[in-house]
């Protein structure tokens, strides 16, 4: 390696990106766009514009007994809801005295058992953000399934019983458009049970159990989206990626076409020195430019250790994705175009993944771990889990760059 080859071939990376109006004046805007998020993120107008990206896509229904009431829910869950609402057990899926934490986008309700005996259950409803109207459709769901469930303790006991004593006996009917609203809901109903069940035999009015419930609601810390925070991190993530996923191989291309690249690999430069040139300019820009943006929308997130190094980590992830695009590509038309699927095709399968709750597959995507760590760094939540999504993107970008640099060294001037 001879470094006053490799700083030749970066300085002509530079001059050839300062030619290029159609990208300065896309970063110009970029720029201008995180200014802005700075200087009007915060007011009223601008977090109510922004709530169309909230919202809960996924609940989580944890309890902690199984219970003919868990049955229940578990077997009149709406087809249209199938795949958002999930069933654990919490005892088997988490340690005694762990605490429960929720994917961004994601919802809650907890079963918990009395806190003592003979107490009410508690009933824990945990929402996104400082909004719990993004959990209303699955409070409704749960609640109505529930009253359901009750009322057919209460009429199988009353099918024991005459048809006289039944009509005598019979249980108001439901509306369902209140359901929702159960803390009072629910004791009318306990006091309708009562006034049922002082009707009946002592032994039939035995069998009707309708447990009294303690209802709590609370927000999910640190898990609110379409917040200014989100908006942050898509122009981070999306600076490395115009850099490195979209620039690298379109200049690439034209360099193949216009016999430069051909013109480098017969000159004094090694394939190794051409790699490594780009291996440190796109990186190096793209991690600047990216950090000038996240430093104008969160001027703290600068001081964030794991924000440099998540920086680092995209960026070279993004680096053997261009050069993967670029030695597939052979024309620069064509590597733009398939720049810009890849990102649309990334996209869609990471979506549809979510919604069908099948998370093995974007575990191996640079562009599923990356948005999470941006927007646990700039919220200065990193926990465990960040750390751990770090080292499996950085094991994506040496698998990147690696098939990336063989391709090169083999076909990728030609």
């Amino acid at each position: 390696m001879r470094w006053y080859i490799i700083r030749t071939l970066m300085h002509k990376e530079l001059l050839r990106h300062l030619s290029n109006r159609g990208g300065l004046a896309l970063a110009i805007l970029l720029i201008g766009m995180a200014a802005m998020l700075a200087a009007f993120g915060r007011s009223p107008t601008a977090q109510a514009s922004l709530g169309m990206l909230r919202g809960a896509h996924h609940c989580y229904v944890d309890y902690w007994d199984d219970s003919p009431w868990v049955e229940y829910l578990k077997q009149n869950v709406p087809e249209s809801q199938r795949a958002s609402i999930h069933f654990r057990h919490a005892r088997q899926q988490f340690e005694e005295g762990e605490v429960i934490k929720y994917d961004p986008g994601v919802g809650a309700i907890q079963m918990r058992p009395a806190e003592r005996p003979g107490g009410p259950l508690v009933i824990m409803l945990w929402y996104l953000g400082d909004d719990p109207s993004q959990m209303t459709t699955y409070e409704t769901w749960f609640w109505q399934t529930s009253r359901n469930y009750f009322r057919s303790r209460v009429e199988s006991g009353l099918a024991k019983l005459g048809p006289a004593s039944r009509s005598d006996a019979a249980l108001p009917p439901m509306n369902p458009d209140q359901v929702w609203e159960w803390q009072e809901s629910h004791e009318r109903f306990l006091q309708q049970v009562a006034a049922v069940k002082s009707k009946l035999p002592a032994e039939t009015a035995q069998e009707i159990q309708i447990p009294e419930l303690e209802i709590e609601r609370k927000a999910l810390t640190g898990t609110a989206t379409g917040t200014r925070t989100t908006i942050s991190a898509a122009l981070v993530l999306f600076a490395l990626f115009f850099t490195c996923v979209y620039m690298l191989p379109s200049l690439a291309c034209e360099e193949r076409e216009n016999g430069v690249l051909l013109a480098q690999a017969l000159s004094p430069a090694s394939p190794s020195e051409i790699v490594t040139a780009k291996l440190l300019f796109y990186p190096t820009i793209g991690i600047v430019f990216a950090a000038l943006l996240g430093g104008l929308a969160r001027p703290g997130v600068l001081l964030q250790p794991f924000f440099w190094l998540t920086l680092v980590v995209l960026g070279f992830s993004s680096l053997g994705i261009g050069m993967t695009i670029s030695c597939a590509a052979k024309t620069q038309r064509a590597a733009s175009m398939t720049a810009l699927c890849y990102l649309l095709v990334i996209s869609l399968c990471i979506l549809v993944c979510q919604h069908i709750n099948f998370w093995f597959l974007p575990q191996f995507m640079v562009e599923y771990h990356g948005p999470r760590m941006l927007n646990a760094a700039m919220t200065n939540q990193v926990t465990g889990r960040e750390w751990t999504e770090l080292g499996m993107t950085a094991g994506l970008s040496v698998f990147w760059n690696a098939g990336a640099t063989i391709c090169f060294r083999r076909f990728g001037w030609q």
